[in-house]
């Protein structure tokens, strides 16, 4: 991003050797004017993670500093490491492991009295930020920690880029790792959401998640004026029941258009479109799976109720799941907005919209019958946008991914996605266009 805030570089440090004092290697380039944000964890209870002279603590996740957000506006003296401490919560040195991402960023208002603001939350999903400064073109930092080193992320939050992974690998109980991601975005308010993981040997505890806005130097620029993905929830309904109350994005205020790709896990099974939704995508005879759509009205809710049957009507008790996503921009005024097409296959297929070369948002999706499975890649040039798969790889159960991006053109076709297995059923495919106002 041109002439904005951006994050330039970013260093990675992992010591696997317990120690109280660490060396935490800080990224090449700095310089004055810019600024480092550290996320960094200790090992395991008690310890707290001392700030080191000249860096502020922004946040930390327990009563006890054991993650925390560390920032520091540089003046260029910062060298290539930083000795970090560890100490037990009398104050007496502590013997830990210690791992830490590092941020370095370019662009940010270090002028402002405000530049840096954050959040955390308990669990895999990063939280909303609102920062004090209202709406600008905000970089945006998300992490996420946990306890056990050797699980790993298979997609960073919906829209977001893999910004440095310190992964101790081990399985022990006092080994962590921290991951990040990042992009920019024009908002006033910014919720990454869930992070997708697979386990390693032992099933992480103790998980924490960070969200960081650093505002942008200058003026903050007008509102986006193209067609843009702002949120996604995702719904596993890994019961078999009905009706299912699916989850869906915050803020569908008016003038935002909703958008989601519902399927069943059973075969045979199907479900009713709720009232005030349209299917733009039918990918199957017996209503197995659709994308469906809604200009919104700001009455939406938080859920939506929608009832599955057994292909032919009669109400039944079936596994459902959907990736849903709030977008704002779209051309709502014009007669034709949205374009989709869907096949019984693993490759999102072709798609030319009515109205010709545009700036549209592109939406690739896979789903497939029978759960289990993981999404390790997304198709090239496409962006993570939501998975909601069953961990049980039952022949009743499914799952659904989703991807996005922005392009100018006549007609696209995605590639494919890449999965950790070919042990799936009934794999469908669709692609979505989204015409830009």
């Amino acid at each position: 991003m041109v002439g904005g805030v951006e994050l330039e570089a970013t260093a990675v440090f992992v010591n696997d050797t317990v120690a109280s004092s660490h060396d935490v290697t800080l990224p090449s380039g700095v310089a004055s004017g810019k600024l480092l944000v550290m996320f960094a964890r200790a090992g395991r209870t008690p310890s707290d993670i001392e700030t080191p002279a000249g860096w502020e603590r922004l946040l930390h996740g327990h009563s006890a500093a054991r993650q925390v957000v560390l920032y520091r506006e540089c003046d260029g003296l910062e060298g290539g490491t930083v000795t970090i401490s560890v100490t037990d919560n009398d104050g007496s040195p502590a013997n830990q492991r210690f791992v830490a991402v590092t941020h370095l960023v370019t662009g940010a208002a270090l002028a402002e009295t405000d530049f840096i603001e954050g959040s955390y939350a308990t669990g895999d999903e990063s939280p909303s930020v609102t920062p004090s400064w209202g709406s600008a073109a905000n970089l945006w930092l998300a992490g996420y920690t946990a306890r056990y080193g050797d699980w790993s992320v298979t997609l960073p939050p919906s829209g977001y880029a893999m910004a440095g992974e310190a992964m101790t690998g081990s399985g022990e109980a006092s080994a962590y790792s921290f991951v990040c991601a990042d992009r920019t975005r024009t908002a006033a308010t910014e919720q990454p959401g869930p992070w997708s993981l697979a386990a390693g040997e032992n099933e992480q505890i103790s998980e924490r998640c960070f969200t960081v806005a650093v505002r942008p130097a200058g003026a903050a620029p007008p509102p986006p004026t193209g067609v843009e993905l702002e949120a996604t929830a995702e719904y596993v309904g890994s019961t078999a029941t009905t009706p299912h109350a699916v989850t869906l994005p915050s803020d569908l205020a008016t003038g935002k258009l909703a958008v989601m790709f519902v399927r069943v896990g059973r075969s045979p099974g199907g479900f009713t479109v709720p009232s005030g939704w349209t299917t733009i995508v039918d990918g199957h005879t017996a209503g197995k799976y659709r994308v469906l759509y809604r200009a919104c009205d700001g009455t939406e809710g938080s859920t939506v109720s929608i009832a599955t049957d057994d292909g032919d009507g009669n109400p039944t008790d079936v596994r459902l799941y959907a990736v849903t996503h709030r977008i704002g921009g779209a051309a709502l005024s014009e007669g034709t907005f949205i374009a989709g097409e869907g096949v019984p296959s693993d490759t999102p297929p072709n798609l030319t919209p009515s109205w010709g070369s545009a700036e549209n948002l592109w939406l690739a999706y896979f789903s497939a019958r029978q759960g289990g499975w993981a999404v390790t890649a997304v198709p090239t040039n496409y962006a993570g946008a939501g998975t909601a798969i069953d961990a049980s790889s039952d022949s009743h159960t499914g799952g659904i991914a989703g991807a996005s991006r922005i392009l100018t053109a006549t007609s696209e076709q995605p590639g494919k996605f890449t999965v950790d297995t070919s042990d799936m059923l009934n794999e469908r495919a669709a692609t979505v266009a989204v015409r830009p106002a």
